[in-house]
C-alpha cells in the first residue's frame, strides 16, 4: 500500500512539474478582463524545443548563442516579461538545460500534451472570472503575478 501511495505522489509531483514547466515556457500574458478575448500564446514552447535540439549540434561554449537566436530573440511578450523579471539569460538557461537535459527529454512528450490543452486553460480563465468578477487586470505566468498593480495576490492565484 505504501509503495502505491509513493508512486501516486511521484506521479502527481511529476504532473505538477510538467504543468509548471509549460506555463513557464509559454509565458503567456493577457491584458484584458474579458476571458473570451484572452490569447494563450504557446509558440515559445516550440522555440524552446528548437533551441534545445539545435544546442546539441554545437559545442558547449556555443549553446548560449543558440538559445539566444532560437528562443530569446523569438520570444513573445510574456516570455520577455518572465526573463526580465527572473533575470534569466541565455547563458544561465544553457547551463541549466545542460545540467538537466535528461529531465527535459523525459518531460518533453508531456509538455506537448499540456500545450494542447488551450481550451481547458481558456475555460479555467472563464471560471476564474465567474468566481471573481473583480479579478486583476493582468494574468501572467511569470513576472506580472508579482506585479504590485495586480488586484489578486500571488498566493490567491
Amino acid at each position: 500500500m505504501m509503495d502505491m501511495m509513493i508512486a501516486i505522489r511521484k506521479d502527481l509531483l511529476k504532473r505538477l512539474a510538467i504543468i509548471g514547466a509549460v506555463l513557464t515556457l509559454c509565458g503567456f500574458t493577457t491584458t484584458t478582463l474579458d476571458p473570451d478575448k484572452t490569447e494563450i500564446v504557446t509558440t515559445d514552447v516550440d522555440h524552446f524545443w528548437q533551441a534545445f535540439d539545435a544546442a546539441t549540434k554545437v559545442p558547449a561554449e556555443q549553446r548560449a548563442q543558440v538559445y539566444t537566436q532560437e528562443y530569446f530573440d523569438k520570444g513573445g511578450q510574456g516570455f520577455k516579461d518572465f526573463i526580465a523579471y527572473r533575470h534569466v539569460t541565455p547563458e544561465k538557461l544553457a547551463e541549466h538545460v545542460e545540467q538537466s537535459r535528461g529531465h527535459y527529454a523525459e518531460i518533453r512528450p508531456y509538455i506537448g500534451n499540456v500545450v494542447g490543452q488551450k481550451p481547458v486553460i481558456a475555460a479555467a480563465f472563464k471560471r476564474l472570472k465567474a468566481l471573481d468578477p473583480d479579478a486583476g487586470t493582468r494574468r501572467s505566468i511569470g513576472p506580472r503575478c508579482a506585479d504590485a498593480s495586480a488586484k489578486i495576490p500571488v498566493a490567491d492565484l
